[in-house]
């Protein structure tokens, strides 16, 4: 019987007693032959991937390819209970910032890459994201104290100049007025009356901050910076929230290339940052990522990270420590490399790859091109980015190797030995792992909310329910109707649910929304 009082009925008012009731409730098309079970009997199309966690299984971490460090990621995992994923994203980021602008990849003909990376560790609340980066992130902290300390005489010195300026200046100005009251000329303006700039302190990390100040912090450290971020969403969100026009999403894109960025002020001298380079290391929610990075596809911003979201670590109690001098010992390394000077000033040191090591990167460069395409806008945009993606870890793998081992002397060129790594690593591990990203994490939140009603259905073993019990019950963090009726909409296409009919309320009043389950889902899932 349908029912007609509503007139805009989002479903399609059937009592569902069978299977074939319900093909029919579903509009399930003429073409459409429904499967049988072993009896015969026939049952609904159900589409079941919405009790999918994930279209992709998260890769292996592939330790091994990483070269000497992999021990030390293995005992951090451990002592962090968190997966040794995000160990190895922070370490690497701050790697590559350690590095900076003293060392850049050289690949072919002009081709030049800053090793810097951005990496965006994705995962839900509690998933070990932030403990795997504390062990890294206290060795910057340490590095960044003992500049510091170093950088305390430069601003005494400072200080007591900038007291003699300012008195030679107050006497200067007394001489001047002196002259005007007399008719004479006024003495020009002395050296030692000239106010000194006051030196920036050394910065090897920052948090949250606007471009505009980041820049000034990049002028007085020449050689790159990292970031850090709790928090990417905040960050993505906080897009062009002060100069509007897209400019912010431009510095960003240019902090990750190293390029000459000048900046132009209304009140002060404007300057120019030579290399404009920044390293990322940040995190993010699942459920954050489909409205953060939809307009990153269109400039290639979510392209230019690399994207780790394993599965979840299970507890068990560390039965080994970290030593967490060796994170300090490698960043410290890293960080005395020194750049070059020139006559225009301090510049990167190019580090080539080695014959093999580029012919190595050529062979699999052609393989690539002519692999098809598979993933939306943003897989595609981020594939796009692989070859630079290789010959930086490719640097960075060099150099930690190097930075592990005191006793090595300092790499030339970039090996065979890690550029293959880099390839097999991109390979087997950051493409599948942006593949997971990107399918999953970018799903619209209905199909989001979908997933967690469908689990929620099958966990109750429900036959019927009413809308308001989804979002009563807060099932998938669902706390509105509207939200609640899109993603019960997704499950009625997915054929798993079909909304009954009412009795009709002579007395009017809001329709009580009950949803009848396919009683051949049941059958579907033991299919399966």
């Amino acid at each position: 019987m349908t029912h007609t009082d509503d007139p805009k009925p989002r479903f399609r008012m059937r009592l569902i007693a069978t299977p074939e009731e319900f093909l029919d409730a579903t509009c399930i098309t003429e073409h459409y032959v429904p499967p049988k079970n072993g009896a015969g009997d026939a049952v609904a199309d159900i589409d079941l991937s919405p009790l999918r966690d994930g279209q992709i299984v998260p890769p292996r971490l592939p330790l091994e390819l990483l070269g000497p460090i992999a021990p030390w990621i293995e005992d951090a995992s451990e002592a962090a209970n968190s997966p040794a994923d995000y160990v190895t994203a922070s370490l690497l980021g701050a790697a590559s910032g350690a590095i900076g602008n003293s060392r850049w990849a050289k690949g072919w003909g002009t081709w030049v890459e800053p090793p810097v990376q951005w990496w965006a560790a994705v995962g839900k609340p509690s998933s070990g994201k932030s403990p795997a980066a504390k062990v890294v992130q206290a060795a910057l902290r340490r590095i960044e104290a003992e500049e510091f300390a170093l950088f305390e005489p430069e601003l005494d010195l400072y200080e007591a100049a900038r007291e003699r300026a300012e008195a030679a200046l107050a006497q200067w100005k007394e001489r001047v007025k002196d002259c005007a009251k007399s008719d004479r000329e006024a003495p020009a303006k002395p050296a030692a009356a000239k106010i000194p700039r006051e030196p920036m302190a050394p910065r090897l990390v920052v948090k949250d901050i606007t471009p505009e100040a980041l820049a000034s912090v990049l002028a007085a450290n020449p050689r790159g910076l990292l970031t850090v971020r709790d928090e990417l969403s905040g960050w993505f969100k906080g897009m062009d929230r002060y100069s509007g026009g897209g400019a912010e999403r431009s510095f960003w894109i240019e902090a990750y290339g190293g390029e000459a960025h000048p900046v132009d002020r209304k009140t002060a001298r404007p300057f120019i940052v030579p290399h404009l380079s920044v390293a990322i290391y940040g995190g993010m929610q699942p459920d954050h990522f489909a409205n953060l990075v939809t307009h990153a596809a269109d400039d290639g911003l979510a392209a230019r990270f690399l994207w780790v979201w394993p599965s979840r670590r299970p507890f068990a109690r560390p039965t080994r420590d970290v030593d967490v001098e060796v994170a300090y010992r490698v960043l410290k390394r890293l960080r005395s490399l020194a750049m070059a000077r020139t006559e225009e000033g301090l510049a990167p040191v190019l580090i080539e790859g080695s014959a093999a090591a580029l012919e190595r990167l050529a062979v699999w460069s052609r393989a690539q091109d002519d692999a098809p395409d598979h993933g939306g806008t943003l897989m595609c945009s981020w594939r796009g980015k692989a070859r630079g993606h290789v010959l930086r870890l490719a640097l960075v793998l060099e150099f930690l190797d190097w930075a592990f081992d005191g006793g090595r002397p300092e790499p030339a060129k970039i090996g065979d030995d890690a550029m293959r790594r880099a390839i097999e690593f991109y390979t087997s591990y950051l493409e599948p792992m942006a593949r997971r990203v990107f399918g999953d994490a970018a799903l619209p939140e209905s199909h989001r909310d979908a997933g967690a009603v469908a689990k929620w259905i099958v966990q109750t073993r429900a036959t019927s329910f009413k809308m308001r019990d989804v979002y009563r019950n807060r099932v998938g963090g669902i706390t509105d109707a509207a939200r609640a009726q899109r993603a019960l909409e997704t499950l009625c296409d997915a054929g798993w649910i079909a909304e009954a009919a009412v009795p009709f309320r002579p007395t009017g009043g809001r329709r009580t929304e009950i949803f009848n389950v396919n009683p051949g889902l049941w059958l579907a899932l033991q299919a399966r």
